[in-house]
Order: structure tokens, then sequence, then C-alpha cells
């Protein structure tokens, strides 16, 4: 996976969403051997689990209902309803076990 946008900023861009409003990301994967690619995208709250020296943290329940029209490479989603810090979190397969994944941190105001 090359990069991964949400509303054209990168993740190190501080993000701001409008709680409830439409908004769309980007994807820029290929496959070195041209395999057929599938995605999975979902949005998850920040983990407040957070420890330290690669600890395990429990993974926060993605949000359902969230996730619009989607692809291998674009995908709305609808900001969600709660003030708070949230992450896009993006997985690509090819079908022969290897995956790529990567997130996008944003923060919904009211």
């Amino acid at each position: 996976m090359d990069s991964l946008l949400l509303e054209n900023k990168r993740g190190l861009s501080s993000i701001y969403l409008q709680a409830g409003k439409a908004y769309q990301a980007e994807a820029f994967v290929h496959d070195p051997d041209n395999d057929k690619l599938t995605a999975r995208w979902e949005v998850l709250p920040e983990s407040t689990d957070l420890k330290t020296g690669g600890d395990h943290e429990s993974r926060p329940d993605a949000i359902t209902g969230l996730i619009g029209d989607a692809n291998t490479n674009h995908v709305i989603i609808k900001a969600p309803e709660k003030e708070g810090a949230y992450r896009l979190f993006l997985y690509i397969m090819d079908g022969h076990n290897h995956v790529a994944t990567a997130n996008i941190p944003f923060y919904v105001k009211p």
C-alpha cells in the first residue's frame, strides 16, 4: 500500500470532520504480482487502552453503518455522530494470504 488519504489529507495532518457528514477516502495500492485485491474498510474509536513496550491493547469495536460506497481504492464514510477521536482502517488482501493495512486518524466535531 502506497498511501491512504482522507479528504485529500495524510495521517500526519490534523483531520477534523463534522459529525454525520459524508467524506471520501482514497487508497493508492498495487500488487507486485498483479493479483486481484479486495478491501475491508472500518471506522473504530481511538483506543483508550494504551500500553507501553508492545504490551497487548484491547481493540475497540468497529462502528457499524458508517461505510458507504467502497472498493479497493475508494470509500465514502459517514463521520460518527459522537464527538471524539477515531481511525479509518483499511485492510487489503490479495487472496494468497498477503495482507496490507493502513489507518488514518481523525477527530469528529459536533
